[in-house]
């Protein structure tokens, strides 16, 4: 198990995806350390933009109980809140996206 300090990751920038994309290569990194801990102590609130950012990188992971195994750690209720709607929306695309490519 892996702790990722979000902050450190992104470089402060929570708000626009370059961060989320940083965020997500760095999971990938550690994608033989999992589950993943993401720790967003001191790194502000961050936008469904910063999450999507991520889960685009993260689309290459062939198994979706691995994005449910990402657990965070000193975030804010918002936080929560927008990465639960960015990690399902992401989770419903990819599993019709895997759907349609069994037809």
């Amino acid at each position: 198990m892996t702790t990722i300090n979000v902050k450190d990751v992104s470089e402060g920038d929570v708000l626009s995806p370059f961060g989320g994309k940083a965020l997500g290569d760095r999971i990938l990194k550690e994608n033989e350390n999992f589950p993943v801990t993401l720790d967003f102590k001191d790194s502000g609130s961050h936008t469904s933009l910063f999450f999507n950012a991520m889960f685009s990188v993260l689309k290459g992971i062939d198994d979706s109980s691995i994005i449910n195994d990402i657990k965070l750690i000193n975030e804010t209720d918002l936080d929560v809140d927008t990465y639960r709607r960015s990690r399902d929306t992401f989770l419903d695309k990819k599993e019709s996206t895997d759907s349609h490519d069994k037809l």
